[in-house]
């Protein structure tokens, strides 16, 4: 993989967005306007132009990451595959797609670009949903893009750690909805703001999410882009109905495997979808899907690389 820092810093708004359905609402056009082409988006444009035929899979860093600091579960160690994540009944898909596309980053931060981190814990999905929500207040579930990485920038991360008397170890689902009604305790927004997400940027196109995973950053999906839950023989997924929804991209296969594709992380627990998978040790509930899939899914203007 390359070695690049990407970036674009992006201005947290208070527009009122209606959540729907799973949990993502399109962003507003002024929300939209906000975002403007800098250095960095055009670095990662340039990027374009070093892509190669490297398979890129970035959930084995999170995996590696965990099993080095002891943090597997037994049935991750029995498989040699990544769990999950479950958002349960709630609408908080942002939150767990950021929280995963986040793992990545810090991951590779680790292991690719060999910067001085320690890897803690993966990224608690409550909190990081609740941190996009920290401007935008209210009762509903549902939260966009750029609510989530404008948050990550403003007010920092939250991780499966102890803080003091809130223990955010294991997931909660139903603690998300209460935070993002009432907000964070003040002191988990104090901690937040000592691990921001200095750097993220919106992509385009699949050649720019394909670059941005070849240098090792995490991708949320935000769209209205539905599937059906069965893999075909490659592990891809058939594009059917309509989510607005959010999820992760963490990797990316050439031609040469069968077809060429882009790895989805679910976040809908282990036992959604069923058929094949590729390789043998994706992550659970991962799927492949097109680049001609993709493409719809980024027209949602809403779909951002986390550096």
């Amino acid at each position: 993989m390359k070695k690049i820092l990407i970036f674009l810093l992006l201005v947290s708004t208070g527009f009122a967005q209606e959540p729907v359905n799973f949990g993502w609402s399109p962003p507003s056009q002024e929300q939209k306007a906000l975002i403007k082409d800098d250095q960095y988006t055009n670095q990662l444009r340039e990027l374009v132009k070093y892509n190669d035929d490297s398979e890129v899979l970035l959930y084995r860093l999170i995996y590696r990451a965990l099993k080095d600091n002891n943090q597997l579960t037994q049935e991750e160690l029995d498989s040699g595959r990544l769990n999950s994540i479950n958002q349960g009944s709630i609408g908080e898909c942002v939150g767990a797609g950021t929280a995963r596309a986040l793992d990545a980053t810090m991951a590779c931060d680790i292991y690719i670009r060999k910067e001085n981190e320690i890897w803690k814990s993966l990224a608690n999905v409550e909190g990081i949903y609740a941190i996009g929500r920290l401007d935008n207040l209210g009762r509903g579930d549902g939260s966009t893009g750029i609510w989530s990485v404008s948050g990550l920038n403003k007010y920092g991360t939250l991780h499966r750690l102890l803080y003091g008397e809130s223990d955010l170890r294991s997931t909660k689902p139903i603690q998300g909805r209460e935070w993002a009604e009432r907000g964070l305790p003040k002191d988990l927004i104090e901690k937040a703001k000592e691990h921001k997400v200095i750097a993220s940027a919106l992509v385009r196109t699949p050649d720019e999410v394909k670059a941005a995973l070849q240098n090792g950053y995490g991708i949320i999906l935000c769209s209205d882009v539905g599937y059906n839950n069965t893999r075909d023989r490659l592990a891809f997924l058939k594009r059917q109905g309509s989510w607005s929804h959010c999820m992760a991209c963490l990797g990316w296969r050439p031609a040469s495997s069968g077809r060429e594709g882009f790895l989805i992380a679910q976040s809908w627990g282990n036992d959604w979808a069923n058929g094949p998978i590729y390789p043998s040790d994706c992550i659970y509930g991962g799927f492949w899907i097109t680049p001609d899939d993709l493409k719809a899914h980024l027209r949602s203007e809403d779909c951002y690389a986390i550096a």
